[in-house]
């Protein structure tokens, strides 16, 4: 899957070092992957429903998944060996079935929740 701003690719043992530090950096971590994933998966592979978890006190994942038409399904409660802060909140799953009324079965690349972490910083 490749877009403007994203290649995706399986992950090789020698990517480590360089996920290590795209992770590190919070400006890579405010653009989001979550519109073009929903698109290949129901556009380039065929998914009927995409399912996405995330920790239920990141809000702004959360958010991201609900302007995406994802609907919050159930909430559960994982033993984490090392659990983050907030684990204990639990993880939230999300579905979103493919809309078969349209032939775009996700919003436009260019919808506010991933636009340029630049741009989000003009709309707070």
């Amino acid at each position: 899957m490749t877009t403007d701003r994203l290649q995706v690719w399986r992950f090789e043992p020698s990517d480590v070092d360089n996920l290590t530090t795209l992770y590190a950096d919070p400006a890579v971590m405010l653009y989001e992957a979550a519109g073009a994933a929903l698109r290949s998966a129901f556009d380039d592979h065929g998914a009927a429903c995409v399912v996405a978890t995330t920790m239920a006190v990141n809000r702004r994942s959360r958010g991201i998944l609900e302007t995406l038409g994802f609907r919050h399904t159930r909430t559960v409660h994982l033993d984490w060996e090392s659990p983050l802060p907030g684990a204990e909140s639990g993880e939230v799953i999300y579905e979103r079935e493919r809309d078969v009324n349209s032939t775009s079965t996700a919003h436009r690349q260019d919808h506010p929740a991933i636009r340029p972490a630049e741009q989000d910083h003009e709309h707070r």
